[in-house]
């Protein structure tokens, strides 16, 4: 699908699942770009983000009203994931490629404007999905019971190992709307979109891109990415 027609399915700022630009409940990090964008490490007006200290590793933030992952805006032209990826070489000079991104789901989230983490993964990670011999290639294919893998992350509170199962899909490049293909393969609707959280982790001559939910079939799923990412 063209630009374009992403963009056609997008929806207004006014939508609940987008928010508005007047909201401020729950929305530090929407305040932050909009009003005071001094306090960001970057302000990119061609991409219209914003970087900005997380609690650990960095955020990229919409400068636009955007709530979530549930807001249509993430599937149209303005490729938050891919901008996010473009500026980790830049802020992790020395191993850019121990670093991953991430995105929790609605009820995961502590802040209403969408944020995507920027964040070293645990080693865990990068070891259990090695392990994965056959990995699914085929987005059509990524909620098939083939596609979900235990990886072990560890617990943002304590440090402990948890392992929790996750959609796994292997991509050969970053060249398609992780948000979209998200969206038309596993969501397909924003009220299921609101539950999902995704992951990206680099691989030699590709990435793994690692979804879950909290009611993810089989069960042991998560809305959060911080098992896998030390963003917190």
């Amino acid at each position: 699908m063209t630009d374009d027609n992403r963009d056609s399915v997008a929806t207004s700022s006014t939508d609940p699942n987008c928010g508005d630009p007047s909201d401020g409940d729950r929305d530090f990090l929407w305040i932050k770009v909009k009003d005071f964008p001094y306090t960001c490490q970057e302000i990119d007006t061609k991409r219209r983000i914003a970087v900005a200290n997380g609690t650990k590793g960095f955020l990229t933030i919409p400068t636009d009203r955007v709530k979530g992952i549930e807001c249509g805006k993430v599937l149209g032209s303005y490729n938050y994931w891919l901008y996010a990826a473009e500026k980790v070489p830049a802020y992790y000079t020395a191993h850019p490629e121990l670093v991953g991104l991430g995105v929790n789901s609605a009820e995961s989230r502590k802040q209403d404007q969408l944020h995507i983490h920027m964040a070293a993964f645990h080693p865990e990670v990068k070891e259990d999905l090695g392990k994965i011999k056959t990995p699914v290639t085929d987005p059509a294919k990524w909620t098939d019971p083939s596609a979900i893998f235990p990886i072990r992350g560890r617990d943002p509170k304590n440090g402990d190992l948890v392992t929790r199962n996750y959609r796994v899909l292997w991509l050969k490049a970053l060249d398609q709307n992780l948000f979209w293909l998200l969206d038309q393969n596993v969501a397909r609707s924003p009220d299921n979109m609101k539950l999902q959280t995704m992951v990206s982790i680099p691989g030699l001559n590709g990435l793994w891109v690692l979804n879950s939910q909290g009611t993810l079939p089989g069960g042991n799923g998560t809305g959060t990415c911080d098992y896998l990412l030390a963003c917190r």
